[in-house]
């Protein structure tokens, strides 16, 4: 289900809006009249779209997708508004607005419609998300001795068989276990904050170095990067691929 911020004057739309929205399936919809307090909502709550009216208090739809885009680069954002005219909705689009709704008409078919390009901002802005996360693969991928999937909890989900065969250990050893069971007590504090910033940040590939024990006690130098694959459910978890120096002690 798709979290959606609807945000306009209208205290009668709100609700009308939120109502067909919800009904029609897939939405859970969170209202607001203001602009200025629907900021502080989409800087501490997860939304997969924005839907605004263009003339508010406080900001104009265009003023308010401004200060959103400042944080938020990628949230779709839908202009729903009763101005139709022509300069309006141009400048709408050139500024960055994912698709414009005008409010004038039958108001179920307004809904539809609104519901419609809703639901496909949202997937184009997916799509893009999965591209970007397969071209990293193939990047990751190009000079990986090992490969691994933690979950978002910090747990092996997935290793592969040059642990067993480099590293000494059996790969069914690895599962359910956390990754610093395996490294040099002097990294952790690098592993750990290197997995928060993973998951603030899915496209972040930057190298970091571990020292990772081998099962006969020695450790070996590895430098790794990863990338957050949230959406791709058959990884679920951030993906680790890891280049070995060979042993450092």
């Amino acid at each position: 289900m798709y979290h959606i911020l609807y945000v306009d004057d209208e205290p009668d739309l709100l609700e009308l809006c939120k109502l067909f929205l919800e009904e029609s399936g897939g939405f859970l919809v969170d209202t607001i009249a203001s602009p200025v307090a629907a900021l502080d909502l989409i800087n501490t709550r997860r939304y997969d779209a924005v839907i605004s009216d263009y003339q508010m208090p406080g900001m104009t739809g265009i003023a308010f997708l401004h200060k959103v885009r400042e944080d938020h680069h990628d949230l779709p954002f839908i202009l729903f508004s009763g101005k139709g005219r022509e300069e309006i909705v141009r400048e709408a689009l050139n500024t960055g607005f994912d698709f414009y709704q005008q409010k004038l008409g039958d108001p179920e078919a307004q809904f539809i419609d609104l519901s419609y390009k809703t639901l496909l901002a949202i997937r184009k802005r997916n799509h893009e998300k999965t591209k970007n996360t397969c071209e990293s693969f193939s990047r990751i991928f190009a000079s990986a001795d090992y490969t691994a999937v933690l979950t978002h909890e910090g747990v092996f989900r997935y290793v592969s068989s040059a642990h067993d065969d480099i590293m000494g250990y059996p790969v069914k050893s690895f599962v359910g276990k956390n990754p610093l069971d395996f490294i040099h007590p002097d990294d952790w504090d690098r592993v750990r904050t290197k997995r928060d910033q993973v998951i603030v940040d899915e496209q972040d590939e930057t190298p970091f170095r571990i020292r990772f024990r081998t099962a006969s006690g020695h450790f070996h130098l590895l430098e790794a990067k990863s990338v957050n694959c949230t959406d791709m459910p058959q990884i679920q978890g951030i993906l680790i691929a890891s280049h070995d120096f060979g042993r450092c002690d």
